[in-house]
């Protein structure tokens, strides 16, 4: 985050099988289909979830960067940060399967946080090492949401 970055990317297309070839390099630096690199991403996201910082202050701070994004582009990033977050989680789970496992197992402690009328976000946590074990929104806090919560750790945790 040092500035504005332009790239020019030359995209081709194999006339024999159809095949659309990019830049591999710039896929690691840009998600496909963006116009910001990961690591304003990363910092949105943080910012959001870690700092509680709203989508104006988070705008300031990126333009002390040079970097300029408009408020609905912050908010957008934030909900993306969180499905990447969701995808890594996902493919961490037979690592924190196996810590779990060589643990002896886990405590668990689940949390609910909502406003309002709005959907809770249910966390379960292993209270020892405060590794998130699984999380999800729900309607509410009966019994009937969290008890398929409780089977979804089961199945995806050691016993």
């Amino acid at each position: 985050m040092t500035g504005p970055m332009f790239a020019h990317e030359t995209v081709r297309k194999c006339p024999g099988c159809g095949a659309v070839l990019g830049s591999d390099t710039l896929r690691q630096v840009v998600p496909v289909r963006s116009n910001v690199a990961y690591d304003v991403l990363v910092f949105v996201g943080r910012s959001m979830y870690e700092r509680y910082k709203t989508t104006e202050e988070i705008r300031a701070e990126l333009a002390l960067r040079n970097v300029h994004l408009c408020p609905s582009e912050i908010d957008y990033l934030g909900r993306k940060f969180i499905l990447y977050l969701a995808h890594a989680h996902r493919q961490a789970i037979p690592r924190i399967r196996k810590s779990m496992t060589l643990k002896g197992g886990y405590i668990l402690h689940l949390d609910a946080t909502h406003a309002g009328d709005a959907p809770a976000l249910m966390t379960g946590i292993d209270s020892l090492s405060r590794i998130v074990l699984a999380n999800v929104k729900i309607p509410s806090e009966n019994s009937d949401h969290i008890i398929p919560f409780l089977k979804d750790i089961k199945c995806c945790q050691p016993q």
